[in-house]
């Protein structure tokens, strides 16, 4: 089931879903490893033609042609809002570490990560608590922007804190392309 995402982390996934199975909070995971172009998609929504204009400028400037491409190629569902600040590969998502759940209860997704439940809990706080036990990052508790449903291996916001955007272009080239 996680299996695309690193060792490392795929493992302590496996562990922070258990632990949130033996509380009786069931978390599924659907987004794990998301490839360049899908969060191209993500980024892409709800963005201005200016705010795409200039990307697409910083990315030349940087050298950074697969990511442009991911860019340039990518056709995102006509939204409001955007999705995400992550351009393609400065998520966690592109490099297998990090996965997003949300709270199945009783056969219903719930996607309210303010939902309680009848015993007064809330299945995204529990999840978001086991996952700081296992030193996790996990979204919930983030204070620019409250992701509950995300969870991430390191506590670098983003792969640009460790890595320049040209290397990650790189990267991302190789192992996508």
């Amino acid at each position: 089931m996680l299996d695309l995402l690193t060792d490392e982390f795929g493992a302590l996934a496996e562990e922070l879903l258990e632990n949130c199975r033996q509380q009786g909070i069931i978390m599924v995971p659907y987004e794990k490893l998301r490839t360049p172009a899908v969060q191209a998609n993500h980024w892409k929504a709800g963005r201005s033609a200016a705010d795409i204009h200039d990307t697409r400028k910083r990315l030349l400037q940087q050298d950074c042609q697969f990511l442009l491409e991911c860019i340039d190629k990518a056709t995102p569902q006509q939204r409001h809002q955007s999705l995400t600040n992550a351009l393609p590969g400065c998520s966690w998502h592109q490099w297998g570490e990090a996965m997003d759940c949300y709270w199945s209860l009783n056969g219903r997704d719930i996607w309210d990560i303010a939902y309680l439940d009848a015993d007064n809990r809330n299945g995204y706080k529990v999840y978001a608590t086991e996952a700081r036990k296992l030193g996790l990052e996990a979204g919930y508790f983030w204070d620019s922007i409250q992701d509950g449903v995300h969870v991430q291996l390191r506590k670098e916001a983003s792969p640009l804190v460790c890595y320049s955007l040209k290397m990650i272009n790189d990267v991302m080239e190789e192992y996508f392309s």
